[in-house]
């Protein structure tokens, strides 16, 4: 597939074409077939293996709204929701220490030296075509892709002052959801979006020479796409290992304490120290003493070189395995 090139100054919502995107469906075939065959992997998963990632409080109020238009209407996305969801993340009205607009989209052009956004009288055109094109994509267009071009269409409309990247990761996610008709998540594609915020701005700023081709964005977009899931499948490699710590030692008669620590290491923190214990189990010096002293008797932990106050504790070669 041949580009046309033009000048970086002549942005991509100038030109005749915009919002006409397209891509290079060969370019795309060997990631296509991965995310088809990891999708198939997912399904797999057993429902208790859902994850709960960590976020600020006002991307938890973001992604419980997300979940509920998920459920109940999958078309239910309007421009009214996208300020309510913008609003979410700026509860007193500043990111960081700079005011913001916030519920509204905005009323002046974004301040960028190597893109030039919509002015903001264009948005009043260009959000109802989103949100139609939301509406009415066609029913052929592979679901990730969808997602990808979810993102990147709004992020390229960023009709905010603040708070566009996380907006179309949420949507990138919606999308995603709708598709997989569940609400549950087993992987976390804004996660990933997030922190790859420099690249995306990189490439953001280079689709303003392809004319419309976005081929190089769903390319990164599909990529980011497996590593999301991938990430996923480690954390399930280590649930799957606790559990199956847990049915060879079932008769184990240990408290709640113990149980606690052997979960946590269990699942990555590499050695545990009698402070820690205390830090984690809320419990006495003493009893943390104690529990330790019995895990180490039981063959579940072993003590590491250093002695005194600075001895630590890691699982017992016969466990890890």
């Amino acid at each position: 597939m041949g580009h046309i090139m033009t000048h970086l100054t002549d942005f991509l919502w100038k030109r005749p074409e915009w919002p006409s995107f397209y891509w290079s469906n060969s370019a795309l075939t060997e990631l296509l077939v991965q995310t088809r065959f990891i999708q198939g992997q997912l399904l797999a998963l057993p429902s208790s293996f859902v994850h709960s990632y960590e976020m600020s409080d006002t991307k938890k109020h973001l992604y419980e709204d997300l979940l509920t238009a998920s459920s109940a209407d999958a078309t239910a996305l309007t421009d009214e929701r996208l300020r309510g969801w913008q609003a979410s993340l700026y509860p007193t009205g500043y990111a960081g220490v700079r005011k913001v607009r916030v519920g509204e989209f905005r009323d002046q052009n974004l301040l960028n030296l190597k893109t030039e956004f919509l002015p903001p009288e264009l948005l009043k055109e260009e959000i109802p075509k989103y949100l139609t094109w939301w509406k009415e994509a066609p029913a052929a267009l592979d679901p990730v892709l969808r997602s990808g071009l979810a993102f990147f269409w709004f992020y390229l409309l960023s009709p905010f002052e603040a708070g566009n990247l996380e907006i179309a990761a949420a949507l990138a996610e919606l999308s995603l959801q709708e598709n997989e008709k569940t609400s549950l998540r087993y992987y976390d594609i804004a996660i990933q979006l997030e922190e790859n915020r420099d690249e995306i701005e990189r490439l953001m700023q280079a689709s303003h020479q392809e004319n419309g081709d976005i081929t190089t964005w769903m390319q990164f977009y599909l990529q980011l796409y497996l590593e999301a899931v991938q990430a996923s499948f480690a954390i399930a490699d280590k649930d799957f290992s606790v559990e199956r710590f847990w049915a060879r030692h079932s008769e184990l008669n240990l408290n709640a304490r113990q149980r606690q620590i052997l979960n946590s290491m269990l699942l990555g923190e590499s050695e545990m120290t009698n402070r820690r214990y205390v830090e984690l189990c809320e419990t006495s010096r003493e009893s943390a003493k104690r529990d330790l002293a019995e895990l180490v008797k039981l063959g579940l932990l072993q003590i590491g070189n250093k002695k005194g106050r600075s001895v630590s504790y890691s699982l017992a070669n016969l466990i890890k395995a």
